[in-house]
């Protein structure tokens, strides 16, 4: 995609599993391209001790729903080379004038309270079954007008921040402890981290060549959060599709990750009986049901 002139890269550490930040700088130098890391996921990881979104000239940080330090809403736009992006902050505080109304203060502490609430294995099926939420999808969102964090979801992502630390090590022990426990013996192939990278694990990306078909239950998989990943390759997206040509949109190994990528939940609400559940189902996966 370089070759055929493209200069601007977004770089998304998905999961929390930092990349090869050297491969990426050095092969973008080549072609005087500028990367963007989008560390939307990267909460509390490190790639050889510096914390993704500290790695990027431009750096995004996500503060939503699922992105382990959240306020309910928002995020941060980081910029370290100050000289090419002379004017941003100015433009961008242009656009932005008025702040948030009163509704989306309200909005913020119910998105909080669902986030809680609905993110316990028992009240999975709750949101999968709300149409609008089209979890499982890749979905494409226009672009829209930039806005400044409410103060609620400022305030709630300032009081959570010690919070946020405790519950990414909770997520790692969770991860670290499936994997110790289905081994080798499991037919379930884990997205290995890269060494001198310090994953936080948003949550556990494992390869299930035969999807949820693999488990002996595969309903009891779906209700512990056992999920797809992005079910879509995104130049197949209708939106991106006449900004491709066959050429670019041929990615065989995305299709076959949008097949075989599903990831497990590592977070504090999911209890010991669920995660043994969860073990024995993925030390018995290859089985049928």
């Amino acid at each position: 995609m370089l070759e055929r002139g493209t200069r601007i890269v977004v770089i998304t550490p998905l999961y929390g599993f930092p990349v090869d930040w050297d491969a990426v700088a050095s092969l973008l130098a080549r072609f005087g391209a500028i990367a963007i890391e989008d560390a939307a996921q990267g909460g509390h990881a490190a790639w050889r001790e510096r914390p993704l979104g500290s790695l990027g000239p431009i750096s995004v940080l996500s503060f939503g729903r699922g992105k382990g330090w959240t306020g309910g809403c928002g995020g941060a736009l980081l910029v370290r080379d100050q000289a090419p992006w002379r004017g941003l902050r100015d433009h961008l505080t242009m656009l932005s004038r008025g702040g948030p109304r009163r509704a989306a203060e309200v909005r913020v502490l119910g998105v909080l309270a669902a986030q809680w609430a609905l993110g316990r294995p028992a009240w999975y099926a709750i949101p999968q079954a709300i149409p609008w939420l089209r979890l499982g999808e890749t979905v494409y969102h226009e672009p829209t007008v930039p806005q400044p964090m409410s103060r609620a979801a400022s305030a709630c992502l300032t009081a959570s921040h010690a919070a946020a630390a405790r519950e990414a090590a909770a997520r790692r022990n969770t991860a670290e402890a499936i994997l110790e426990a289905i081994g080798s013996a499991s037919c379930v192939r884990p997205v290995q981290p890269l060494p001198g990278t310090k994953p936080g694990y948003l949550r556990l990306p494992l390869r299930l060549a035969d999807g949820l078909a693999g488990f002996t239950k595969p309903a009891a998989a779906t209700r512990l959060g056992l999920a797809p990943s992005y079910p879509s390759v995104l130049a197949t997206l209708p939106q991106v599709r006449p900004w491709t040509d066959d050429a670019a949109s041929d990615c065989p190994g995305g299709e076959e990750l949008a097949r075989t990528l599903f990831t497990a939940p590592t977070h504090s609400l999911v209890s010991v009986a669920d995660r043994a559940e969860l073990i024995r189902l993925l030390r018995t996966y290859g089985r049928g049901p």
